[in-house]
């Protein structure tokens, strides 16, 4: 049997290839970050002022803060991991973490502020004293919304993928691994894969059934046993 034909019937082994298709490096993040560290201040002085004609009044000294700022918002969004996780996954901590990066963000705002209004010598100083705490939690709201957008478009995805009918798999392994892997995608709501058959080593387990699903052979026989699934059960 061919290659090509093995590539229509797969073997699942582990998520590995799901992740290759949905990959996304932390560089892409930066794009965003940009956009997200520039308007975020703009809109912490709107909130407190609720005016942009007085927002612009302060424009020397904002755009002396988001320069700084943006750079403040960067470094400790990379010493806290935040561009070393794989947001495909996301989870509460992760959560955490972009809101701990955020509250060091607003820390850091208020000393660099500070020092501002004792020396008194560029426009900063004239920025309200709640500007870093409301600029660090519309900087959270835009960080964390960027990257659990991502959980999210997977999560959608892997529903659409689920309203057609499932894949058909060959599970490799009829051991303690291979029934729990078994058991995790039948306990899916959704399932997505469909598992036909297992294929083992151990020559004592041929033919037995496990759960239902039947041990048809061994590894090397594969393409003689993928040939006939497809046949009989397909």
């Amino acid at each position: 049997m061919s290659n090509k034909k093995l590539l229509n019937f797969p073997i699942l082994i582990t998520d590995e290839a799901l992740t290759r298709v949905f990959k996304l490096k932390n560089f892409h993040f930066l794009f965003a970050d940009i956009f997200i560290f520039t308007l975020t201040p703009l809109l912490a002085l709107w909130l407190r002022l609720d005016s942009w004609r007085l927002v612009m009044k302060f424009d020397r000294g904002l755009f002396l803060a988001l320069s700084v700022f943006i750079l403040v918002k960067f470094v400790c969004l990379h010493l806290l991991g935040c561009y070393r996780r794989y947001w495909r996954f996301a989870s509460t901590e992760d959560l955490l973490q972009i809101a701990s990066a955020c509250a060091a963000i607003s820390l850091s705002e208020s000393i660099i502020l500070s020092v501002a209004y004792v020396y008194g010598q560029s426009d900063v100083h004239l920025l309200p004293r709640s500007f870093p705490i409301s600029d660090g939690l519309l900087t959270f709201v835009g960080v964390g919304a960027a990257r659990l957008s991502v959980t999210a478009f997977d999560k959608s995805a892997r529903q659409r993928r689920s309203v057609s009918s499932p894949e058909k798999v060959v599970i490799y392994g009829a051991g303690n691994a291979g029934v729990a892997l078994l058991d995790a995608i039948r306990q899916n709501s959704q399932p997505t894969l469909e598992p036909v058959a297992f294929v083992d080593d151990n020559p004592k387990k041929f033919d037995l059934k496990i759960r239902g699903i039947s041990v048809l052979g061994a590894r090397k026989q594969l393409p003689e046993l993928c040939d006939r699934s497809m046949q009989s059960e397909l």
